[in-house]
């Protein structure tokens, strides 16, 4: 067990920018249909209906990971309250793993 209390741990990522002349919302559906979706309440009861720690894992991979190997947590539209700072650029950050 670790001490109680607030870490810090370093670590290192890398920012991956494609620049395409394919439009945003097409992009977007060819991410969305590489990955799974990973509903939360979906997870939740999958994790109440397996009796195994093996079952888990088979059934979040059968139906929550994509064909990438990834899941979507979650979408950000930050293009929806940018506009109210006058930016008007589409935006979205997308939360995989």
């Amino acid at each position: 067990m670790t001490s109680r209390g607030v870490h810090f741990r370093s670590f290192s990522g890398v920012r991956t920018i494609v620049d395409t002349f394919v439009q945003f919302d097409e992009v977007l559906r060819r991410l969305k249909s590489e990955m799974g979706d990973a509903s939360i309440p979906g997870i939740i009861a999958l994790a109440k209906e397996a009796r195994t720690e093996s079952e888990y894992i088979d059934g979040i991979t059968t139906r929550h990971v994509g064909r990438s190997g990834f899941m979507l947590f979650a979408g950000i539209d930050h293009g929806g309250w940018l506009t109210a700072f006058g930016i008007r650029q589409r935006t979205m950050r997308l939360i995989l793993g």
